[in-house]
């Protein structure tokens, strides 16, 4: 019979963050412009097949992104440290 600990699934659970964390150093997610405002552009990421965004809701300066804004945008996260 084997018994485990608290803190011996506690440090699996760790250990899988871990790894999760580290899985990928870059992704990108596309975004769909949802709303806009009087000086800024809100875009939102959808729900893919590999589970829920990174970033859910990202508002952009209307200055960045030009007249008329773009209906998408792809943003890209770099893990870096």
């Amino acid at each position: 019979m084997s018994t485990t600990s608290s803190s011996d699934t506690d440090s699996e659970s760790k250990g899988e963050s871990a790894r999760l964390l580290t899985k990928e150093a870059k992704r990108s997610v596309v975004m769909t412009q949802t709303k806009v405002t009087k000086n800024t552009v809100v875009y939102a990421a959808k729900t893919g097949e590999d589970g829920p965004p990174p970033v859910k809701t990202v508002y952009v300066e209307k200055w960045f992104l030009g007249d008329p804004p773009p209906p998408s945008i792809r943003l890209t996260l770099d893990k870096r440290g």
